[in-house]
């Protein structure tokens, strides 16, 4: 692996990753982001191939925009597949960190310690890594106005 695919699959990057997702769904929704999406906005800003076909503005419709890059989406359900282990240990690490947090809904929400922002600035030591978090915490602001969580993973080829 090169350093940079080590990089970002280190687990207090991911953390921050998620943090940054949970935040921008936090954004649109008053309450944290579900449990299983957080598995799906890794695979989705990693992969560049995905990354650079997601949609400019949340206004855009999630089964639309899926079917116009079905090649793109053809691999992540593998690319999910593959990172779980990875996200499990950036969930672990968010929460001792504080980073992320649950709440009593069991829904993964942005420490009152993560300052996006902050964490942007810490880390955009590459236009890639600040491209990564810029889009994590769109696909959360997405995310919370594209249906609920069995919809979002069903129409991304994601079984639970």
């Amino acid at each position: 692996m090169t350093p940079e695919t080590l990089r970002l699959l280190n687990p207090a990057f991911l953390a921050t990753v998620i943090g940054h997702a949970a935040t921008g769904y936090a954004e649109h929704r008053d309450q944290g982001l579900p449990f299983a999406l957080t598995f799906i906005v890794p695979p989705l800003v990693l992969h560049k191939d995905t990354r650079i076909v997601l949609p400019k503005m949340i206004t855009s419709k999630l089964p639309d925009w899926a079917h116009k890059n079905s090649a793109e989406l053809a691999f992540l359900p593998n690319h999910a597949r593959e990172l779980q282990p990875a996200v499990r240990s950036a969930i672990l690490i968010g929460v001792h960190f504080d980073i992320i947090q649950f709440d009593e809904e069991a829904r993964v929400r942005a420490s009152s310690q993560f300052n996006p922002k902050a964490a942007q600035k810490e880390l955009n030591k590459s236009d890639e890594v600040g491209e990564i978090m810029k889009k994590s915490q769109f696909i959360g602001r997405w995310l919370s106005v594209s249906g609920n969580q069995p919809t979002v993973l069903s129409i991304l080829g994601i079984g639970i």
